[in-house]
């Protein structure tokens, strides 16, 4: 799959980060809805399953802070998520969002969760 050559050099730069865990995946283009995380994910661990381009949803978010100048997510399953951008137009919000749902254990309807 073509990667554009900024990502991949952000890619190769962000592979020699010391990160609290060991990464499971690299996230593009990433946003909050409910509680999973949503994006395009490269250098996955499981690149059987999740191919370099694969869009993806994360199992339950049980954790999302600041590493560095990278958001990263801890999954229900053990997982552990960089996200390298935000989708232009939701992502962002969406972790304002999640994150102040989190500090104030107000959850969204269903029908809330565009």
């Amino acid at each position: 799959m073509y990667t554009h050559p900024v990502l991949q050099k952000l890619l190769e730069q962000v592979e020699d980060l010391p990160f609290s865990r060991p990464v499971t995946g690299y996230l593009t283009d990433a946003y909050i809805r409910g509680s999973s995380g949503y994006g395009i994910t490269y250098r996955h661990v499981r690149a059987d399953r999740f191919s370099d381009g694969a869009y993806i949803h994360t199992s339950a978010i049980v954790q999302a802070e600041r590493e560095g100048p990278f958001w990263v997510l801890h999954t229900l399953s053990g997982s552990f998520y960089v996200i390298l951008s935000f989708n232009i137009l939701k992502g962002a919000q969406s972790l304002d969002d999640y994150l102040h749902r989190m500090l104030t254990m107000e959850y969204p309807e269903p029908w809330q969760l565009h």
